[in-house]
């Protein structure tokens, strides 16, 4: 994969930022410059005639974009007989941006539609209204040519296809398709007639997606995403990191995502790490995230889904199992149905079989650790776990002690003496557990409450162990230390000196600990659970 040079990105930026809707190819438009929502057509033709040519400058594959893009039409981004990589740099979210209609045109359209119809594209009857990335003709699906499109630092936004059931909103990937999104925003994108408003990929090769937002979309199935393959003998890919998912809404199932792989002669690998999924809907199947087939491999690590509406508003199985399922230091909770909707469940929902509507996933595809997952009715029985995982009805969104705040990181805030602070597991490179830099459960990292000063003990030099507990709690200290166990509710229930506490007469629950040198200051404090 091509990555992106910082001291190349700093030029651009700079060369470019004065400049309003201007597309060029290279920092200084060594390969062209155009003005004008058709300076990315340009552009693109431009880069490919550098390929052809076998022009080897460390431009040259480099489209940088400044402004907004109004009504570009359909951009197509092919092989044309040989492998190729489009590289999209505009100024970032907010300052640059590609989009089909203005909002007063769609403002105008949404009040009264028949006198105030859309502007015409200029592809008729285009299937993808602002990208299209797939090898160009059988002859090169054939011939195994791939095609790469990376987009960096812009928006992507109003693209608009109503009531057409076979069209698509705005990226569509084919076979043989990669693409990456970094500091990306996808919003307002709607398609009531299909699938992937935001992005629709079939058979394609990797998806990798970094520090986006994927934002206030509207479809069919996978509103923000539809990754799927029903091909054999298909390797895919797909990693989303630091990525927030909120407010989109799916006329079908999953206004979040939809993986779907039901060939298992196929591997579909997933992996989601330090996101969120917020507050999104659906009217059948699931709001936030469906896994669908015996070809899916997906990972969930420190990622919070929350406050999503729907039958199934957290994660569902719905038709096949998948391969495997992991779950690490991942927080599940709060979500409802909606209104007037019969719900099925807030957390997780296994249902393969429609002979059984909910039932225990097989050992064999399913592993926690230090997982929470708050009102589900599937029995966990049996699954193989590591460290502590938590799933008891109790440990829901009200009275686990998390809030709906969201911030403007776009990261849902786990509110005081919530088990979810500091209470991990180490798991390289995805997590640190405890006070680190990574995320402990869910997408959000939160320093401890007591101020520490310089001359004390590290936090991380104070381990509290085994999590949950059930008889004794310990201490993992050089030095005896003196310690204090509070409710959350702030009520002192029990206190002593030493590094065993015998624990058997809490109620389960969650409970703070205060710990301190003996006739010195609060070293830390820490949450912990006992079973």
């Amino acid at each position: 994969m091509k990555k992106i040079c910082t001291m190349l990105l700093c030029v651009a930026f700079c060369a470019t930022s004065i400049m309003a809707q201007t597309v060029k190819v290279g920092p200084n438009g060594e390969g062209g410059s155009w003005d004008g929502p058709d300076g990315l057509y340009y552009a693109t033709q431009a880069v490919k005639a550098l390929q052809d040519d076998n022009r080897i400058e460390e431009w040259r594959d480099y489209i940088y974009v400044s402004g907004t893009l109004t009504r570009p039409g359909l951009f197509q981004f092919g092989t044309w007989g040989k492998d190729r990589t489009f590289i999209i740099v505009g100024d970032g979210m907010d300052n640059t941006t590609i989009q089909a209609y203005t909002d007063a045109e769609l403002a105008a359209y949404e009040s009264d539609p028949e006198n105030n119809p859309l502007p015409a594209w200029k592809e008729q009857g285009a299937q993808s209204l602002a990208f299209y990335i797939a090898p160009s003709g059988m002859d090169d699906l054939n011939a195994n040519y791939k095609v790469e499109v990376q987009f960096h630092d812009l928006s992507i936004k109003n693209i608009w296809l109503p009531d057409q059931a076979n069209g698509r909103s705005a990226i569509k990937m084919d076979a043989n398709a990669a693409a990456e999104f970094h500091n990306v925003r996808i919003s307002n994108c709607k398609n009531s007639g299909a699938d992937g408003s935001a992005i629709m990929a079939a058979h394609s090769s990797s998806l990798i997606m970094d520090n986006c937002i994927i934002e206030k979309n509207e479809g069919k199935t996978g509103t923000s995403l539809f990754w799927y393959t029903n091909q054999g003998s298909r390797t895919s890919s797909v990693t989303i990191s630091n990525t927030i998912i909120k407010d989109n809404a799916s006329l079908g199932k999953a206004g979040g995502i939809v993986f779907w792989c039901p060939d298992a002669s196929s591997t579909m690998t997933v992996q989601i790490n330090n996101s969120t999924f917020y507050n999104n809907s659906n009217v059948t199947g699931t709001s936030a995230l469906e896994v669908n087939g015996p070809g899916v491999n997906i990972s969930l690590y420190n990622t919070t889904i929350a406050y999503n509406k729907g039958g199934h508003s957290g994660v569902a199985c719905m038709e096949a199992e998948p391969d495997m399922f992991t779950m690490i230091n991942t927080l599940i909770y709060g979500s409802t149905g909606n209104e007037g909707q019969a719900v099925n469940d807030f957390g997780i929902s296994w249902i393969p079989d429609t002979q059984t509507p909910i039932f225990t996933p097989a050992p064999d595809n399913f592993t926690l650790f230090t997982s929470i997952i708050g009102n589900t009715d599937i029995s966990f029985d049996g699954l193989p776990t590591a460290a502590s995982s938590y799933f008891n009805d109790w440990l829901n969104g009200w009275t686990m002690g998390l809030t709906d705040a969201i911030t403007a990181n776009n990261e849902v805030i786990p509110a005081e003496g919530s088990v979810a602070i500091d209470n991990g597991t180490e798991f390289p490179p995805y997590t640190d557990g405890y006070f680190g830099s990574n995320p402990d459960i869910g997408s959000y990292e939160r320093s401890p409450a007591t101020a520490i000063d310089a001359d004390l003990e590290n936090d991380v030099d104070i381990t509290l162990y085994p999590i949950p507990a059930q008889s004794a709690l310990n201490i993992g200290y050089k030095n005896e230390l003196k310690w204090q166990i509070f409710s959350l509710t702030g009520q002192s229930i029990l206190s002593g000196v030493g590094n065993t506490i015998n624990v058997e007469s809490l109620q389960s629950g969650v409970y703070i600990i205060n710990m301190s040198e003996q006739g010195g200051k609060v070293l830390t404090t820490k949450k912990f659970i006992k079973q």
